[in-house]
């Protein structure tokens, strides 16, 4: 095979393999996959505990639970993954806005959420959350007296 022949060979195997290029990023990119950007999406959970009150918007928009777990990926919050709910992620990271937030789309500060998103408040010593959650407490749910044995995230 002759220079020319070769050259012309490596030529179009570099012109084909930049159209399969193109095309898998365009259609990665169809399917909400971006080459540029490869952490995956946030979850609602990681989304209010990292304050992103476009993406918290989006997500219950979409159709995203405010009261379902969501997971929380190892080293958002603490060294190993989580799995709480956007409320108990908004706690942990101490974000009164997002509480508010939350509670506004739709999560519940109900008898079964209120001691243990309680107790966590007061685990974290934030007492501007602490006065927003008990703002929503239940009137027929008494603040606990002992939160040794109320579960939290931690």
């Amino acid at each position: 095979m002759n220079r020319e022949a070769v050259l012309a060979a490596v030529a179009a195997l570099a012109s084909l393999a930049w159209t399969a290029a193109v095309a898998v990023s365009i259609a990665l990119s169809a399917a909400g996959v971006s080459l540029l950007d490869p952490d995956p999406p946030l979850s609602l959970t990681e989304a209010a505990a990292l304050r992103d009150q476009a993406e918290v918007h989006r997500l219950v928009r979409r159709g995203h639970d405010p009261n379902a777990p969501y997971v929380v990926r190892r080293d958002l919050l603490r060294s190993v993954p989580y799995v709480m709910t956007p409320l108990e992620g908004a706690v942990a990271e101490r974000r009164v806005d997002m509480v508010r937030l939350l509670v506004d789309l739709g999560a519940r500060i109900d008898d079964h959420t209120f001691p243990s998103l309680w107790c966590f408040a007061q685990g974290r010593h934030d007492g501007d959350v602490i006065a927003l959650i008990e703002a929503h407490r239940p009137s027929a749910t008494p603040v606990p007296s002992d939160c040794t044995r109320v579960n939290t995230p931690w």
